[in-house]
């Protein structure tokens, strides 16, 4: 507002909130199918629709399936018969998994070793803080908005585009369309087990800033003030 509008007034951010304890619940129900011990899963969970993509994500996903790995997408929508398509020509027919819209997607992202978002653009996406919530390592791409404030909170907003994957404190952040580096953030959280616990043990501490209970105490003072 103040950048855009010229709006002079003094603004505090309230962002939506989490419920931490029903994530939690829902996480520990059991999925349809079993998970392989012997695999990494990356997993990405929301709506294919086109400012998702879930494109770029399977061909950054092409260049690692040499890997021990499988990709998860949970969702649906008007994208779906375009990624099978996808699947199809990359020969991935044997590494990826589609759930399905799902109204409980964190049984599979709590079994799941790390989070993926490939989004062009975003408005604020809690998908990220879910998967905090369920302790998971997270790649995300450098979109507006929302993606660095979750993950990098304290650095530019208004930075300028990165050039090559970052890692950030509470994630990796990568060029938005740059399927190389998304590869190359994925191997590397595939293969860094240092960084995907740094990432895990800093996790639930991130997504509790953002948990109803605390989100709340903002309302009252915004309404009482």
């Amino acid at each position: 507002l103040a950048e855009n509008f010229g709006v002079k007034t003094p603004m505090q951010v309230i962002y939506n909130p989490i419920d931490l304890q029903a994530i939690r619940q829902q996480a520990a129900e059991p999925t349809p199918f079993a998970f392989d011990p012997n695999c990494f899963y990356f997993i990405s969970v929301g709506g294919f629709r086109r400012e998702k993509n879930l494109g770029i994500l399977l061909e950054a996903f092409f260049i690692i399936k040499q890997l021990p790995v499988k990709l998860i997408l949970v969702g649906a929508g008007a994208q779906m018969n375009d990624l099978e398509r996808k699947v199809d020509e990359l020969g991935l027919r044997q590494h990826v998994i589609f759930t399905g819209f799902d109204n409980n997607p964190y049984k599979y992202v709590q079994k799941s070793h790390c989070f993926v978002l490939s989004s062009y653009v975003e408005g604020f996406p809690n998908v990220l803080l879910e998967a905090l919530a369920c302790k998971k390592p997270i790649i995300s791409t450098d979109c507006k908005s929302g993606p660095r404030e979750i993950l990098a909170p304290g650095t530019d907003l208004h930075h300028s585009a990165i050039t090559s994957y970052e890692v950030a404190e509470y994630g990796i952040l990568t060029p938005v369309n740059d399927v190389a580096n998304l590869a190359a953030s994925m191997k590397k959280m595939y293969e860094d087990k240092a960084l995907r616990k740094q990432y895990e043990e800093k996790a639930e501490a991130r997504a509790g800033e953002f948990d109803i209970s605390n989100i709340i105490q903002y309302f009252h003072v915004a309404f009482s003030g």
